[in-house]
């Protein structure tokens, strides 16, 4: 696995260019951690044109939003057969408690993506503002397909959801966690255009 950490607010790109087949990352646990408790302020990352392949295992994650992770953008990649293909820590406190200055994930976008085969969510983002979900195919979740736990500034247009357990599209008000959550100031869901 890789954890981006202490890169501070300057961001950069993982990923490929040109034409050919994108690059394989096969794995048979968790692969990419944005941020850590020691990098409240990191930000400006884009991963894209790459394939993750999993083994399936239930708690294997191939993108994890850890701690605080602003502006970041997921672009044409495949992701398949990972327990929780992207998730994002539901407990940011945990975070604060090693280096304050954490906050709720900002700026989020998924974009022409693919992301099929997992064994519990596909798509698990908490505590987020100003996200963008679109032109994706995410299919066959072991739960949720999309689960998005407190939101503002939410934006969800052009995916092909399918074939959920539990269902296609979860948007819960409040995320949910002991103990709590910290939230921004206004602890409600709103703002979203579907």
């Amino acid at each position: 696995s890789v954890t981006l950490s202490n890169v501070g607010s300057t961001g950069g790109t993982i990923g490929a260019f040109g034409s050919g087949a994108v690059p394989l990352i096969t794995a048979t646990g968790s692969v990419l951690f944005l941020s850590e408790g020691a990098t409240p302020t990191f930000a400006n990352w884009r991963i894209m044109d790459l394939e993750f392949s999993g083994d399936g295992g239930v708690s294997d994650v191939a993108i994890y939003y850890y701690c605080g992770a602003n502006y970041i953008t997921l672009l044409r990649l495949n992701i398949h057969d990972f327990g929780n293909p992207v998730l994002t820590n539901a407990v940011v406190s945990s975070c604060n408690a090693v280096t304050p200055g954490h906050q709720p994930w900002d700026g989020s976008a998924l974009v022409d993506s693919n992301i099929d085969d997992c064994t519990t969510n596909c798509y698990h983002l908490g505590v987020l503002t100003s996200s963008f979900v679109h032109g994706n195919s995410i299919t066959d979740g072991g739960g949720h397909n999309v689960r998005l736990e407190y939101w503002q500034h939410l934006a969800i247009s052009n995916n092909t959801v399918t074939n959920g357990l539990l269902d296609a599209l979860t948007l819960r008000a409040v995320a949910y966690a002991s103990p709590p959550v910290p939230v921004p100031a206004n602890p409600i869901s709103r703002y979203a255009v579907l």
